[in-house]
């Protein structure tokens, strides 16, 4: 077995039935690849000897018979077999032998072809990324949750030295290194290697779109036939962003503020004041979806100063709104509710109340505008 990879030489033969002489050069073709087979020349031709040289060859074998002339395939990015053999041999000028008789068969007799005294494995193809994949795929990851993140490449490498991957969802990190691949098997059942990582979110890791390798560094990866490269890419349409849709999240919603639909005004017994509790992602976010699970209920606590907080009445919400960025109870005013002027006092939450990460919704209202330009007055003492 003899492998030889990009740029190195097959040196090879052809040998004749008796003496011959030929007036141009041979053009030998190899099978190297499905598109595009490579071929050379005999004699010994560009790129493996100058043009000079090669036409130095040509003239001594037009006056010179010979009995072979050998040639030098050279290996170009592309080309590929697991066993080198000629597809066919052919000239623009003829080969005679001392009796003037013209060559007109170019077949290689059975038995005779390169494949059948030498297996020579061709490879001219760079390892490189096919894809990038994730399990789970579809998720929104939390703290301390985890994804496998899965390079596969083209074919089997080894790593000389680790590769290291930056994550969108914290471009300030050093990077997560892999320093061995594994076997797998890739979509047309051929052995590959990949390299994988499990990712676990930590804290400030953020990613609201589909998660993907922003940069990638690979200082040497060589495949079995010593074909080496020193950077990677990771391939259009087959992204870890193209493949999975894993969001990362690890900062929790809280409220923003708190509104009423109501007008400023009096409200006796039996009003009711709708009040909704509208959530964004930390001090410094936008709005945030927020889910509640199938048991969770929330009960939001109105009272007034006077001047300490006494209990006014309660408004519950079991879901959230349409928006998916807030929570609505209406507060129905009673006989025994104090008079004055109302706020939230507190709200409270059994059950899951979480953002689609799973971070829990912190409801603490001490950071909350309540009722913004609003007075709402209770009045429940009878004249």
């Amino acid at each position: 077995l003899i492998r030889k990879k990009l740029g190195t030489e097959v040196p090879f033969t052809l040998v004749f039935s008796e003496l011959v002489k030929s007036s141009a050069a041979l053009t030998v073709t190899f099978e190297t690849s499905a598109s595009s087979d490579n071929s050379t020349t005999v004699p010994h031709g560009p790129p493996a000897v100058s043009s000079g040289t090669h036409d130095s060859y040509v003239t001594t074998w037009s006056n010179n018979a010979a009995l072979s002339k050998g040639g030098t395939l050279v290996i170009v990015a592309g080309d590929y077999s697991t066993d080198l053999e000629v597809l066919s041999v052919s000239t623009s000028g003829s080969i005679t032998d001392a009796a003037g008789n013209a060559m007109t068969d170019f077949t290689i007799p059975e038995g005779s072809n390169l494949d059948d005294v030498y297996q020579v494995v061709v490879d001219g193809v760079n390892p490189y990324i096919t894809k990038v994949t994730s399990d789970p795929d579809i998720e929104a990851l939390s703290l301390d949750e985890t994804a496998d993140i899965d390079i596969y490449f083209n074919e089997v490498v080894t790593l000389n030295q680790s590769i290291t991957f930056k994550l969108s969802s914290c471009p300030e990190c050093s990077g997560f290194e892999v320093s061995t691949v594994s076997s797998g098997i890739d979509d047309n059942g051929d052995e590959v290697s990949v390299a994988s990582y499990t990712y676990q979110v930590a804290e400030g890791d953020y990613e609201s779109s589909a998660l993907y390798i922003s940069t990638i560094t690979a200082p040497s990866v060589k495949d079995i036939s010593l074909n080496e490269v020193t950077s990677l890419t990771t391939p259009a349409g087959q992204k870890l962003s193209d493949n999975s849709t894993l969001t990362v999240e690890t900062v929790n919603p809280v409220i923003d503020d708190i509104t009423t639909t109501s007008s400023t005004g009096v409200f006796g017994e039996g009003a009711t004041i709708p009040i909704k509790v509208n959530f964004i992602n930390g001090a410094a976010g936008s709005a945030e979806t927020v889910t509640m699970g199938g048991a969770a209920s929330g009960i939001i606590n109105i009272g007034y100063n006077d001047p300490v907080v006494i209990n006014n009445g309660t408004a519950t919400f079991t879901t959230v709104d349409a928006s998916g960025f807030s929570v609505t109870g209406d507060y129905t005013v009673s006989s025994t509710d104090i008079d004055g002027s109302i706020t939230v006092e507190s709200i409270a939450v059994t059950g899951d109340f979480t953002d689609a990460a799973g971070n829990d919704a912190d409801v603490s209202v001490a950071s909350a505008t309540i009722f913004a330009g609003k007075t709402i007055t209770v009045d429940v003492t009878k004249p």
